[in-house]
């Protein structure tokens, strides 16, 4: 009975072999796969929108700017943001990036999602070329590029617009490593050439790349010990450092970094921060509790801890095998998981501890070295046993990555997701996703969100912003409420006094309103924004010169605010200068942005300067935006009245009725019988 299982096993065996060698050892059938399988699972994230979170600022904002190619020169003069003097970011590679997605796809924000699609396809294919080049086989490497394509912990990579540098980088490291390798065993001059570009492209895309002649030298000297490549180290050195050189000089002019505290940069967040090694490594191996905003809990630390135990086995055994293959992967992994850990958000334990992205570069080296020592006990293993285990694997990985990429589909999907993982301490996910839902005008369940949100984290900022919503969806007396809690937590918060001043002011509470509006002044560097508010209750009480000076004041000092354009343009149509009230309405316009209040103000001007046509036309501008303002539908009807299209008034005095307008009856009565 023995001797038939046994021969019944071998004819088994004997069937498994072709197709599993096939599948092993197909290169073509390798790349079509490591194409098809991330693009299927992540072929959803194409059609997401915007977080809310950085790629507004990064990309949303910016558009006009990053459609024109002439712009190419102001990415690297600006910060991350495109803004000069910029904060601590400089990334003109990947705003570069940007502009070509832009350019391509018109603005749409499909394009971005593409890209982020395709940047990571050619980061796998790239994983797997490498890992053939550091002579793993064929199938060990072709299993470990499918892991890394679709690992749940890199979802937010492709997922997220704002993760396009770590994207960048991951991709560029690659072939950093790769084209140092060829020339070590070459000495083709081209490998070094390509070499220097790729460095230069890595380290303008995303500062960690200046870390890479770490592990590039210890590969020389410990993988591939040799006197000829320590002369070519000396050569390598030079071109390091001549593009480090121009990088710093560039990064100097673009950014002018304020001195950040011993709380947000350096070794105080480090001490904070060295947790999440364990946790990163324990969620490489069981990829729970991912999240769009992770904060550091005890069960992912504890997971983590525990794997380490297992990495830390995995390193002795390697020391006594000499299988320095795996310690080149692992300092790959630490040098790269390092620049992240000295810097800490203001408020992270309200916010987000760390990000998912940034393990992008440094699981690169924990996949070296895992596959190295894997490679090492593949033999001892059944090939089945082998193919079944791994395609359970990325059966599983793909179903958490598709799922965990829906968290990003769009600004609520996003921080509803944050707030899924921690409801009791993400205050800031749920102030944002109020920001959303105003923003939808889901004005109930914003209110909802900003207590939450305040209950959690009584901060200053919090009560800001509550206050501003309330302000915005005329909740004032609530609003004066909460911008008063903000002012008694932080007496410097000038936005709260200027926007307290603005309630003041609606309310021809006229000395409240300067009383807040001058305190704001004192400590807001924000001069331009403080001369208009400040025009405006001038403006309302009738000092119409003293308004217009402000308005030219604040115009001066910042031409990009659309609001003095347009208060200017009121404060001149009531001093009758119509001429010069249409000029600053036309520049309001200019900003592309559909703003109401201008294409009110330039009806009313233009009905003032018997212009009809263009008055009705300024009225049908806001019907576009908002076919249910009633004050527009009963303004067009009175110019429409007095242009002779009694038809069309009475049309519309029938439809502001119906919105709610009851004078709109009177009119009815008299034109309209």
């Amino acid at each position: 009975m023995r001797a038939s299982f046994n021969s019944y096993q071998n004819k088994v065996n004997k069937m498994e072999s072709p197709w599993i060698n096939w599948i092993s050892n197909n290169s073509l059938f390798h790349f079509i796969t490591l194409i098809i399988l991330p693009f299927a699972v992540y072929y959803s994230t194409i059609g997401f929108g915007y977080s809310g979170l950085d790629d507004t600022l990064i990309v949303k904002d910016h558009i006009n700017t990053l459609s024109k190619i002439h712009n190419i020169k102001l990415l690297f003069c600006t910060d991350a943001f495109l803004h000069n003097p910029g904060g601590m970011f400089y990334r003109p590679v990947q705003s570069l990036s940007f502009m070509i997605d832009t350019i391509i796809g018109k603005g749409a924000v499909e394009m971005y999602h593409l890209s982020s699609l395709l940047i990571h396809i050619g980061t796998v294919i790239s994983l797997y070329i490498l890992l053939n080049l550091i002579s793993l086989k064929r199938d060990i490497s072709f299993l470990f590029a499918l892991i890394f394509a679709v690992h749940p912990l890199l979802t937010s990579n492709i997922s997220w617009i704002p993760a396009r540098g770590d994207l960048l980088i991951g991709l560029i490291g690659i072939w950093i490593f790769i084209t140092y390798h060829l020339y070590a065993k070459t000495d083709h001059v081209k490998y070094i050439i390509i070499h220097g570009i790729l460095f230069a492209l890595g380290l303008f895309t995303k500062e960690t790349i200046i870390l890479f002649p770490i592990i590039l030298l210890f590969y020389s000297k410990v993988i591939l010990p040799s006197k000829k490549n320590n002369k070519k180290i000396l050569l390598y050195s030079a071109i390091w450092s001549v593009i480090a050189v121009i990088y710093y000089f560039m990064h100097q002019k673009a950014i002018h970094t304020k001195e950040a505290t011993n709380e947000v940069l350096g070794i105080n967040p480090f001490i904070d921060n060295i947790v999440e090694i364990p946790i990163i490594i324990g969620k490489i191996f069981v990829p729970q509790d991912l999240t769009t905003l992770p904060l550091y809990n005890n069960l992912a630390l504890t997971i983590g801890i525990l794997f380490s135990l297992l990495l830390l086995f995995i390193i002795v055994k390697s020391w006594k095998e000499k299988n320095w293959i795996i310690y080149f992967g692992l300092l790959w992994f630490i040098v790269f998981s390092f620049p992240p850990l000295i810097v800490k958000v203001r408020y992270a334990d309200y916010f987000f501890n760390y990000l998912e992205h940034r393990t992008y570069l440094p699981i690169i080296g924990f996949f070296i070295s895992l596959s190295s020592f894997v490679v090492r006990y593949s033999e001892k293993i059944k090939p089945i046993y082998t193919l079944t285990s791994a395609v359970l694997l990325l059966i599983i990985f793909s179903f958490l990555s598709y799922t965990h990429a829906q968290d990003y589909k769009d600004t609520v999907s996003f921080y509803s997701a944050a707030i899924k993982s921690n409801p009791t301490k993400n205050a800031f996910a749920y102030n944002n996703r109020a920001h959303a839902f105003f923003e939808l005008k889901n004005n109930g369940d914003a209110i909802v969100d900003h207590e939450s949100a305040v209950k959690i984290f009584p901060n200053a900022g919090l009560y800001y912003n509550k206050g501003y919503t309330e302000m915005k969806i005329n909740d004032i007396a609530t609003a004066i409420i909460d911008f008063s809690k903000a002012i008694s937590l932080d007496s410097t918060l000038a936005n709260a006094l200027i926007y307290r001043s603005t309630i003041y002011d609606g309310l021809k509470q006229y000395s409240e309103a300067m009383k807040d509006i001058e305190k704001a002044e004192n400590i807001s560097k924000d001069k331009a924004l403080i001369y208009c508010k400040k025009g405006n209750i001038y403006l309302h009480q009738n000092k119409i010169e003293h308004a217009i000076q402000l308005y030219t004041k604040s115009i001066q000092l910042n031409k990009s605010l659309i609001e003095p354009f347009n208060k200017r343009a009121q404060a001149y149509f009531l001093n009758k200068e119509y001429n010069m009230a249409i000029v600053d309405c036309k520049s309001a316009l200019a900003f592309n942005i559909e703003n109401n209040d201008v294409y009110n103000n330039m009806g009313m001007i233009y009905l003032q300067m018997g212009d009809y046509d263009k008055s009705i036309e300024s009225f049908s501008n806001i019907l576009k935006d908002n076919n249910n303002d009633q004050n527009a539908y009963f303004a067009r009807a009175i110019v429409e009245q007095k242009a002779g299209k009694l038809s069309n008034a009475c049309a519309d005095w029938k439809t502001a009725l119906q919105l709610g307008i009851k004078t709109a009856q009177d009119s009815l009565n008299k034109y309209c019988k």
